[in-house]
């Protein structure tokens, strides 16, 4: 052996030398080969796990920040991801953070699809969510989603739609939810007005979770609201006041005041919401056209507030929504939304 590497290295075949010693110890490089393979595989495993941490956390991390912004002052954790083996897929605190432990699946949009479900269910509306029947739960989970993964690519909806949407669709009750949550949400009631409502209920009710008079007032506020949206645009028969055991509230339209004079019309109708304010309304929402009466909106609410000193401006936004005019016909529309709200409202505590 010795004597062909001298050969060939006076022969200057430095690459034959390399050749004659791997066939000499040929097992030990193989093992050597293997080990070399070995980390590879794990670091292109490891390298893909974090690939697809990184991914699913910044997807999911965007949904939040859209439900965020969709939900008045909901402060969402930031969400962290942590890979294991278990089928099962679990979530908790820690530290600001909210951690969920999940198996990784080959496809990411089902395990984006996977972990927005289950942040949805397990987060969101908590407190109001321990108070309500399991197919509202439910068909609000299922809504929520829905609504805010439709920004998503097509294949992102079609995961959703085939492993969760699907699968519920032939529950009457919960397709009957939905069917209402649809109509609220077309006309901009949904986050802006029903899931604070929502949120208010689960801050100050604290009840029996068996007790079903929560549930029933949970399924009238949600008629109350399909009703109301579907009203004609200048329609005045609507019932526009929920007075319920735990949650009570008005939502004031500001319309046309052309025919009296602002003056007038902003005095008329701040008397209107002291009066609702004095017969126990816990809430008042103020709703017109973003470009014709946004200003009439913030003066009435000023001279609301300058003799009802123990409310205030919960919050005010500009949102789309779809009316129908009196033909029965969709108008697409920008709608500007006030929120008057009692401050520390006693707390509903059953015995």
């Amino acid at each position: 052996m010795i004597s062909l590497i001298v050969a060939a290295l006076t022969g200057g075949g430095i690459v034959l030398v390399v050749i004659l010693i791997i066939i000499h110890y040929f097992e030990k490089f193989e093992k050597l080969f293997s080990h070399i393979l070995s980390l590879v595989r794990w670091g292109s495993v490891y390298i893909d796990k974090q690939a697809t941490k990184r991914d699913l956390q910044g997807r999911t991390n965007d949904f939040i920040k859209r439900l965020d912004k969709k939900i008045y002052n909901f402060v969402p954790p930031r969400m962290e991801v942590q890979f294991h083996n278990d089928e099962s897929i679990e979530g908790f605190e820690n530290e600001g953070t909210y951690l969920i432990r999940m198996k990784k699946d080959i496809d990411p949009n089902k395990n984006f699809v996977n972990v927005v479900m289950f942040f949805t269910s397990n987060y969101v509306l908590l407190k109001a969510k321990k108070q309500i029947s399991k197919k509202q739960k439910e068909s609000l989970d299922l809504f929520i989603a829905k609504n805010l993964l439709q920004e998503e690519k097509e294949s992102v909806m079609s995961e959703f739609v085939d492993h969760f949407l699907q699968p519920k669709a032939d529950d009457e009750k919960i397709r009957d939810f939905f069917n209402k949550y649809t109509n609220i949400d077309k006309y901009g009631l949904f986050f802006p007005v029903f899931l604070q409502e929502m949120t208010f209920l689960g801050e100050r009710v604290f009840a029996d979770p068996k007790d079903r008079t929560i549930q029933q007032e949970v399924s009238d506020l949600i008629d109350f609201l399909s009703n109301y949206s579907r009203r004609l645009s200048g329609q005045d028969n609507t019932e526009s006041v929920f007075k319920g055991e735990f949650s009570r509230f008005a939502i004031v339209l500001v319309g046309n005041s052309e025919i009296v004079g602002d003056d007038a019309y902003i005095n008329n109708t701040s008397d209107y919401i002291s009066t609702l304010m004095n017969e126990g309304m816990e809430s008042i929402y103020l709703i017109g056209s973003d470009t014709r009466y946004k200003h009439l909106i913030i003066r009435i609410s000023e001279d609301v507030l300058s003799s009802n000193t123990d409310y205030e401006v919960l919050n005010q936004e500009t949102y789309p929504a779809e009316i129908r005019n009196r033909a029965n016909k969709i108008i697409n529309v920008k709608t500007f939304l006030l929120v008057l709200r009692k401050q520390n409202p006693d707390p509903f505590i059953q015995n």
